[in-house]
């Protein structure tokens, strides 16, 4: 049964030291931003989410307003992450997807007042007193507010873009806005690769303009992830922890 489950209607998040003192590992924390919209940021973060979701522990942020990973997950509802940066106790709910779940903060409308303004560390603090293995956040298409704040707390900031034209400015600046605030980002286009299975060049206007996004993009371009990948399917509780589909995005972040 493919299913959202809230246990007692939503929980309290755990800290590390719940259940002992046992040492844990390092939490690695995951923004997923462009200035663009509509570039693939759900897409890749719902991927990432069921992706290391078989790894380990998981937490799922939607940092975007317009609740586009919450939509892919669950129901909107209260409490959101509007509620916890406003000061109530961080609650988060449980997602199950097949043989996965991970556990998330939703987003809602009420977020779009306030997002653009947050001040830069209030994720870090958001998160200071809770442990899991990897944090996924979703970010809105731009480079202030909400995503500074989780492009500050993470540990590698992914950039995902569509091939277009009108996606080279965007990641350009989204490059130097990351720069800013001492990350290095790491580009992926949501495409197939330029080239045929033998590496020959392949022809056409998709296919040069991908070479010329690789070329513009420099040290920052750091590979593909397929289109062809149904996220619906995945989403849906399709696709298994197994799945090599998953492995391929598992590898980006490990």
């Amino acid at each position: 049964m493919i299913r959202t489950k809230f246990p007692a209607g939503v929980h309290s998040m755990r800290t590390p030291t719940e259940g002992g003192s046992a040492t844990v590992a390092p939490m690695k924390k995951i923004c997923v931003a462009n200035q663009k919209g509509g570039s693939g940021k759900t897409h890749l973060a719902a991927m990432l989410i069921l992706s290391m979701a078989s790894k380990g522990r998981t937490l799922a942020i939607d940092c975007d307003p317009q609740g586009g990973l919450t939509s892919f997950f669950t129901e909107k509802g209260k409490p959101s992450l509007f509620d916890f940066l406003s000061g109530i106790d961080l609650q988060t709910i449980t997602v199950t997807r097949g043989e996965l779940s991970f556990e998330m903060i939703r987003a809602d409308h009420r977020l779009d007042s306030i997002y653009s303004q947050l001040q830069p560390f209030a994720m870090e603090k958001l998160l200071k007193d809770v442990h899991y293995d990897y944090v996924i956040m979703d970010c809105p298409p731009t480079t202030m507010g909400i995503t500074r704040a989780a492009a500050l707390c993470a540990d590698l900031v992914l950039i995902p873009c569509d091939i277009s034209k009108a996606t080279i400015d965007p990641v350009l600046y989204t490059i130097e806005a990351m720069k800013e605030v001492k990350k290095k980002p790491h580009i992926y286009i949501l495409g197939n690769k330029p080239v045929d299975k033998e590496g020959h060049n392949k022809e056409g206007y998709v296919a040069d303009l991908t070479r010329e996004m690789i070329e513009a993009f420099g040290e920052y371009f750091a590979g593909f992830f397929p289109r062809a990948v149904a996220v619906q399917k995945a989403v849906a509780g399709i696709t298994m922890p197994g799945d090599k589909k998953l492995q391929h995005y598992r590898e980006a972040i490990s």
